[in-house]
């Protein structure tokens, strides 16, 4: 009986100390919704209460545009794109400068939409005066090309990949420039037969990045519309090569424009030989 009165005094006089948990002060909804957001951490996104602290954060401020995207991402990656673009919608409502380049490559890539894309990337290179924008870490001049050229305006297409590489080349020199340029305007070179133009930047691009699969693989289909045919079996085989070693630039989220399959280099091989 004793032992069980130490207790319970121990107990109290440890609660007078340390008194209940006070609950959070915060002197604007954004350190409210700041506060769920850190609770959050560590959390994985898809995860039921990393969503709920999404909600918390909304509920304390509806207009903290990051929180939005944060709501979005796990929806995109999932393919639940109504839900995704629900969320992202609002983001570019609240900060379009921010956002509106998200949301333009999600629409090219997740959607396919190069119309939707373009619109996006056309409006935020206006908001953006005398800056290069540069959504998903890629040159918008690139990412607007892309868009073009799935909409068959090779020509714009050719001109907004040119811009691409002038601008970043003047800016932080060539080695800056994302070898996926250099491959997707050799291909639009390649379609406007231009196949010397388009074997030079096939090179550059083989020349930052010696496995690149699908600039072996383009080059050879150039070096074969040029009439040389064992000079293409040789780069279709590197191009095999470097696709079994694992070297390829789709991944899980979403194809490349101009994916190459194992298919395409067997195909190719059979009809060069």
């Amino acid at each position: 009986m004793m032992r069980i009165s130490t207790l319970i005094l121990l107990f109290f006089s440890l609660w007078q100390c340390t008194g209940p948990e006070e609950t959070p002060h915060w002197e604007t909804p954004r350190q409210e919704a700041e506060y769920w957001i850190e609770k959050r951490k560590g959390l994985h996104a898809d995860s039921r209460h990393a969503q709920y602290y999404l909600s918390k954060a909304l509920e304390a401020d509806p207009t903290y545009a990051n929180v939005w995207l944060e709501r979005a991402l796990p929806h995109l990656q999932k393919g639940e794109f109504a839900m995704g673009f629900k969320y992202l919608n609002e983001a570019v409502r609240l900060e379009p400068i921010e956002y509106l380049g998200y949301r333009g490559c999600a629409r090219l890539y997740y959607l396919h939409d190069s119309e939707g894309a373009l619109k996006d990337l056309i409006e935020l290179d206006s908001l953006t005066p005398n800056f290069t924008d540069a959504p998903w870490g890629r040159d918008i001049y690139y990412t607007m090309g892309i868009a073009e050229k799935r909409r068959g305006n090779l020509t714009e297409a050719l001109r907004l990949f040119d811009r691409s590489v002038t601008n970043t080349t003047k800016e932080r020199g060539e080695d800056w420039v994302d070898v996926k340029v250099f491959l997707y305007r050799g291909i639009v070179k390649l379609e406007l037969q231009d196949a010397e133009g388009a074997i030079a930047d096939f090179d550059r691009g083989i020349f930052y990045f010696n496995k690149f699969m699908e600039a072996h693989f383009y080059k050879g289909k150039a070096l074969k519309l040029l009439g040389r045919p064992a000079e293409a079996c040789d780069y279709f085989t590197k191009a095999r090569t470097f696709l079994n070693e694992g070297y390829s630039y789709s991944n899980q989220m979403y194809a490349m424009v101009e994916e190459v399959l194992l298919e395409d280099i067997n195909q190719a091989l059979e009809t060069c030989r």
